[in-house]
């Protein structure tokens, strides 16, 4: 007993498991939308409601559910979620980007507190901040339902959306910033030259660079080896950001880049001199610091270095001409680092005067006579020439950069190159799918497999690798949510990228198929199933058979009959008595497919059944169906007296069936019909004798020729045009 009541509390807990992983899933599959869609746009309704129809299952035991957040890691009561998800990776980073260690969610989940709270973690540490930080941003929001918890770094303890409350203390002096660690370092440091001691007293960096630049005139000498040691403090901090709060090293980051910024040339040099010697222990810190520097002073590093007043290594010069050349690449979290070779063919690439070499010589000309006057700027030239705003526009230049990223696959031979290749290909898949660009995810997708096919042994590994993102669920799921909105050139490129992809996109079709209502997008679905489905194994659509939906049951037996393995009739023999009449038609209809020998004896079985609906599905079918057996019984049902027993719209159905089925051996009785009557039903009995004569067309005109004949010259004047008619069609 013992063992039993173990095994229940195992199979809940993986029950709980599984509904808050598929919540979690689709929680950040919402939060990803809302950064890309419009706020009216039909996507976001669709996937709230999706995560709203998922809360409800997390509180089947308990009025309460826990979320710890460490890192890129999430745990559900203390049982971490699948680490090797994308999605659970991303929504952590997400929490932990605003010092959120814990999330508690209760019953009753508003369709606007899910907008709110998403909306919260979509904002940047410059919003926060602007807000006076996370904990004034959880003050404002007064979360209900999903309640988020920061860490305290003064005490370690948590902070629950309210103000901090510790052994009866209200309003604890905040623990000091990174920033103003750092800041009041410096001024420190500065009084040892002589300067007045104004420790603790400024930490805005504009006027902390100001004091600086200042007390350099006045002493005439800064000490750079304490210098050195501040910075070696700070951006060692930086290199572990992500480990404690992302917000404790994003003000200073930003105070820091303004701090530089403002500094006189002379310490300016100092600063960064102290900043390039990390470059080699500490390059992601020192690439976070640039990367908050505006085009200016970057401009002004430069002109240092050209001047010989700042001397850097060859790597941090190309990484600062990167910089100069796109501002648009600042938005991307790293910079690629390169091996030589590759560092060689972007120097080419951006080198300003050799522009020539990448441009048609005739458009080089025109340019050039336009920058010199010598041609007019006709409309007819300005049509040629693309509006620059739009080439220039963020979405064109991620697809350019995708574009060389691919061109540079072939150069990357270490695993260090290809880790940041990969890094590379996998933000701009996130990117197209953020901004539904389809076709550009195609286009990778298959530069990505023709590199395959022609590489081998670790190089192979390597595109492997890459091809693995576009099998993932999260990936998977992202394609098909909105297929109702999109036009019909956004469902060509979603087929095209299906197609692309294959096999691997079963189970996400499935899974819309299932919930989807419109019929013309059910159409859409089961089409790029039966593209897909027969590249791999009919396991996982087998699996669906046991889903409690009749619907769901009916479409994948008419799936399993159209990729057209037989294999699965040993799985739908079990569903022959399917209760539903819709389920029990197409399970007959794909025996009788496969030309299985029990796809007659169900048939047989249905022709039976008392079922009236059952019965005239079973006659429909029978148009499938040349045995003796089969024709038999529907004689037999065709011949009962009366109407009471078999109506009379079954029997018409009966005679489209055998004139489907074309056997001339069927006349005699059909003869014999014609030429009876009754006496009780006589109007429907005219009914059956017109249907009659019109299924004779279907028949071998040398054997029905004569009874059109006889039906043309009788007393009847309706079945006399109707024969005539039928005459005419020979």
């Amino acid at each position: 007993m013992e063992k039993v009541e173990q095994k229940i509390g195992i199979q809940t807990q993986e029950s709980s498991l599984e509904a808050f992983s598929n919540f979690i899933q689709q929680l950040n599959i919402f939060r990803r939308h809302l950064s890309t869609y419009p706020s009216d746009h039909p996507v976001l309704t669709y996937s709230a409601d999706k995560v709203l129809q998922l809360h409800p299952e997390l509180f089947r035991d308990t009025d309460k559910v826990q979320c710890a957040v460490v890192k890129k890691a999430l745990f559900f009561e203390e049982t971490q979620l699948d680490k090797k998800n994308k999605t659970f990776q991303d929504f952590a980073a997400a929490l932990s980007s605003k010092g959120i260690i814990v999330l508690n969610f209760r019953k009753g989940l508003t369709h606007n507190e899910l907008f709110d709270f998403c909306n919260f973690l979509n904002q940047s540490q410059e919003e926060i901040i602007e807000q006076g930080g996370i904990e004034q941003a959880l003050k404002r929001k007064k979360f209900q339902y999903i309640q988020a918890l920061k860490m305290n770094y003064n005490a370690f303890q948590v902070l629950e959306g309210t103000a901090s409350h510790q052994d009866g203390k209200e309003n604890q002096k905040e623990p000091d910033s990174l920033w103003e660690k750092f800041a009041r370092s410096l001024l420190e440091d500065s009084t040892d030259l002589g300067g007045e001691s104004v420790a603790g007293s400024i930490v805005d960096p504009v006027q902390l660079a100001d004091f600086l630049n200042t007390q350099l005139k006045s002493s005439g000498e800064s000490n750079s080896a304490n210098t050195q040691k501040n910075l070696d403090f700070l951006l060692e901090k930086f290199e572990r950001e992500g480990v404690d709060s992302y917000f404790y090293y994003a003000q200073a980051m930003e105070n820091f880049g303004k701090f530089v910024e403002n500094l006189s040339p002379q310490l300016r040099s100092q600063f960064l001199k102290g900043v390039f010697n990390n470059y080699g222990n500490r390059h992601t810190s020192v690439e976070k610091v640039l990367n908050r520097f505006s085009s200016k002073t970057i401009l002004n590093i430069l002109n240092d270095i050209s001047s010989k007043n700042l001397a850097v290594s060859e790597t941090v010069f190309t990484l600062l001409g990167n910089m100069s050349q796109s501002s648009a690449l600042k938005s991307r979290d790293k910079k690629t680092r390169f091996n030589s070779q590759m560092e060689n063919k972007l120097k080419t690439l951006f080198q300003e005067d050799l522009t020539e070499q990448f441009l048609n010589e005739d458009y080089q000309k025109t340019l050039e006579g336009l920058a010199n006057h010598k041609i007019k700027a006709t409309e007819e030239i300005l049509k040629e020439i693309s509006n620059p705003q739009e080439e220039l526009s963020p979405h064109k230049v991620e697809i350019q950069l995708g574009h060389v990223v691919l061109e540079l696959l072939n150069a990357a031979t270490d695993l260090e190159s290809q880790e940041e290749i990969k890094k590379n290909i996998f933000q701009s898949v996130n990117y197209f799918l953020e901004t539904s660009d389809f076709s550009s995810i195609q286009k990778i997708h298959t530069r990505l497999i023709e590199n395959q096919s022609k590489s081998e042994g670790n190089t192979a590994d390597f595109y492997q690798d890459l091809l693995s993102c576009f099998e993932q669920p999260e990936f998977l799921n992202e394609v098909l949510p909105g297929l109702n909105s999109w036009g019909k050139e956004k469902l060509e490129e979603i087929r095209i990228l299906i197609q692309s992809v294959g096999y691997s996109f079963v189970p996400a079709l499935l899974d819309c198929l299932a919930e989807e209502s419109k019929r013309t997008t059910r159409k859409f679905l089961l089409e790029q199933i039966y593209h897909v489905a027969p590249q791999g194994p009919i396991d996982p659509i087998i699996s669906r058979l046991k889903d409690r939906r009749w619907f769901v049951v009916r479409n994948i037996v008419v799936i399993l009959r159209t990729i057209g393995d037989p294999s699965a009739l040993k799985n739908l023999e079990k569903l022959s008595t399917f209760p539903h009449p819709k389920v029990r038609f197409e399970i007959i209809k794909t025996f009788l497919h496969f030309q299985h020998p029990l796809g007659i004896k169900f048939l047989l079985d249905d022709l039976d059944n008392p079922d009236a609906e059952i019965r005239s599905n079973a006659i429909v079918l029978a148009e499938h169906c040349q045995a003796k057996g089969v024709k038999d019984k529907l004689l037999e049902l065709l011949q009962k007296k009366g109407f009471k027993t078999i109506d009379l719209d079954t029997k018409k159905q009966i005679i489209k069936t055998l004139g489907v089925l074309s056997n001339p051996a069927v006349l005699p009785i059909l003869k014999k019909l014609l030429s009876s009557y009754s006496l009780l039903n006589p109007s429907k009995n005219r009914e059956l004798k017109k249907e009659i004569t019109r299924s004779l067309s279907s028949y071998p005109e040398g054997a029905v020729k004569d009874i059109i004949r006889k039906i043309a010259t009788s007393r009847n004047e309706e079945l006399a045009e109707e024969a005539e008619d039928v005459g005419t069609k020979f």
